[in-house]
């Protein structure tokens, strides 16, 4: 195979709209001194001071990008999340229970008016090698009750996350929703099952894959054909949708980790003898980057192209929200016909290579 790396990276300015106006606020009468800290800061290295007004109500305006931001206040050294703010996410730092969140400006991350919406089920599915069940969401999109088989997509979630930050951080549902009514992709159905760092992580593939996955086929109108599945997402313990794949060399055809972190036998596998597709993507700060260097490495010394999407930033859900439609399209176009066309009647532009 001649070699090609296909990468496109893409960077916080290619990323830059107009700055939004952003209030933060938060009443603690009693305090001596209050920060915000989160994304816009990188997190405790830069906290902000906010301003206490006569009410007892702590002020700081900031002009920020659109998309998702985390937060958290820091009040006389406790770190707290927005107590008026019902959107909130584990934050898989060490720095407490929770963060808060919130969206700005308009994206596929919203829901639009008058465009059709899939569903998320809740599932809790019977697993004897998990001593129980084995949780998780399934997404459904408009009109998967006709009785057609649908592809099936399985995405993991990361460290210390719980399984709803795929639908409640990542918004599945709405960039689905959102792509699908464009016609950027076709239907196609996501798994969102939920992980723990207490499992052990062989046996959560174990089951993941001998378990759930033929059980989702039997209750909901999903394939169990490989040729109609893929997995993608991140990892827990270096355990994420790649080493899955690895494991069960016939079971997936597509796999797309997003900031998946590879243990040493991953990295070394064999990429030239690969049983599917490998499809990376990538943050350019954090954990993850020098092992998918590695990979790349090994991609050019084999002669291979390995396709790759960078995204300049950490490894955030905000910056991941910029590469989920890049990856559910990568999805669709490995499941669907190449020449489909989107709503404004032009075949959609592949990523150029660099």
């Amino acid at each position: 195979m001649p070699f090609g790396l296909h990468s496109l990276i893409l960077t916080q300015a290619d990323m830059a709209g107009s700055l939004l106006p952003a209030e933060f606020s938060l009443y603690a009468p009693s305090a001596k001194e209050v920060f915000l800290f989160g994304d816009m800061t990188h997190w405790q290295e830069g906290k902000l001071p906010m301003t206490r007004g006569a009410d007892g109500v702590w002020h700081l305006r900031l002009q920020l990008r659109r998309g998702q931001w985390h937060y958290k206040f820091e009040v006389d050294t406790r770190r707290i999340p927005d107590p008026l703010n019902p959107m909130l996410a584990e934050d898989g730092m060490g720095m407490g229970e929770c963060h808060s969140f919130v969206f700005l400006g308009e994206g596929d991350w919203d829901d639009k008016p008058d465009v059709p919406r899939g569903r998320i089920v809740d599932v809790q599915i019977p697993c004897a090698r998990l001593s129980g069940a084995l949780p998780g969401q399934l997404y459904l999109p408009p009109g998967a009750d006709t009785g057609e088989r649908l592809p099936l997509l399985t995405l993991l979630h990361g460290h210390q996350m719980r399984a709803n930050q795929w639908a409640a951080n990542g918004r599945i549902r709405q960039f689905m929703d959102n792509l699908l009514a464009r016609g950027q992709l076709q239907p196609f159905a996501v798994f969102l099952p939920w992980g723990h760092a207490g499992h052990d992580m062989q046996r959560y593939g174990d089951a993941l894959v001998q378990t759930a996955l033929p059980w989702l086929s039997r209750q909901f109108p999903v394939s169990n054909e490989a040729s109609q599945r893929a997995i993608g997402g991140m990892s827990i313990n270096e355990y994420g949708p790649l080493a899955v794949a690895l494991a069960h060399p016939r079971t997936f055809s597509l796999v797309v980790p997003m900031n998946e972190t590879f243990r040493e036998s991953v990295i070394a596998t064999q990429l030239d003898a690969l049983p599917f597709r490998l499809h990376l993507f990538c943050t350019t700060e954090g954990c993850a980057p020098p092992q998918y260097r590695q990979l790349m490495e090994r991609s050019r010394a084999l002669g291979l192209s390995l396709p790759f999407m960078r995204l300049d930033g950490v490894p955030t859900w905000r910056n991941w929200n910029e590469m989920t439609p890049e990856l559910l399209t990568t999805v669709s176009d490995h499941f669907g016909p190449a020449s489909r066309r989107g709503a404004s009647g032009t075949a959609r532009q592949a990523a150029p290579a660099a």
